[in-house]
């Protein structure tokens, strides 16, 4: 049976913790440069960075608490609900700023609230989770396009790389593409196995090989962009 579509995702808890340091120092830049070259930083923006930091907590806490309280009774599951809820919290303080000080001020509301909201988002729920998992001894995944969250036991390596050679072996290819996150350890697993045969290990190294580079494709895009606005 073919690894289902809609179960293609990525450990909320492990990713959101790591992007939060990268949108810190990214978008912390951004601003900076912003205060100082554009000289945008005025008393009232410091308020809307303030504002930024209270929602990223906010928006954070809420969708970790409304995501963990239902798979606390349920393997999965779609929240729509902090779709309404987000765009209240951003629309309402946006139409504020444009009626009060004019279209000009919409940029600037949207650089002070969004660039401190990104990482302090995914400080918040990255955290949330992650204590989820520790506390029920399971990780929590979401789907690439959002709303839907599921849960999956943790394995053992053994077992993932069973899992693997399982799928390989039934060419399952989208059960093959949802371990790529995990083709590192396989590979030090494989590396390991001494009881598989030669030509069996240098086929199955191609395929973690390729599943690694894929793995790394979104940070190499990422870091070409960085370098790209420095240099």
């Amino acid at each position: 049976m073919y690894y289902s579509l809609s179960r293609v995702g990525y450990p909320v808890a492990k990713i959101r913790l790591f992007m939060s340091i990268i949108a810190a120092v990214f978008f912390g830049f951004l601003l900076y440069s912003a205060s100082v070259n554009l000289k945008w930083f005025t008393i009232l923006r410091g308020f809307y960075l303030l504002l930024g930091i209270v929602e990223g907590l906010l928006i954070g806490e809420l969708e970790a608490r409304i995501v963990t309280s239902k798979l606390m009774r349920e393997t999965e599951m779609i929240t729509w609900q902090i779709l309404p809820i987000t765009a209240v919290l951003f629309g309402l303080p946006l139409s504020l700023a444009v009626t009060f000080f004019g279209v000009p001020e919409f940029l600037p509301f949207a650089a002070y609230l969004m660039l401190p909201f990104v990482p302090v988002y995914y400080a918040t729920s990255g955290w949330r989770f992650h204590k989820f998992e520790r506390q029920n001894k399971v990780q929590v995944f979401m789907f690439v396009y959002g709303l839907k969250y599921w849960t999956e036991p943790i394995v053992s390596e053994s077992d993932r790389f069973y899992h693997f050679m399982r799928n390989v072996a039934s060419k399952d290819s989208f059960s093959i593409l949802s371990q790529t996150g995990y083709s590192k350890k396989l590979i030090a697993t494989l590396e390991e196995r001494q009881d598989i045969e030669p030509s069996t290990r240098k086929a199955l190294f191609n395929i973690l090989q390729v599943m690694n580079e894929y793995r790394h494709r979104p940070f190499d895009h990422l870091a070409a962009v960085i370098k790209n606005y420095f240099y």
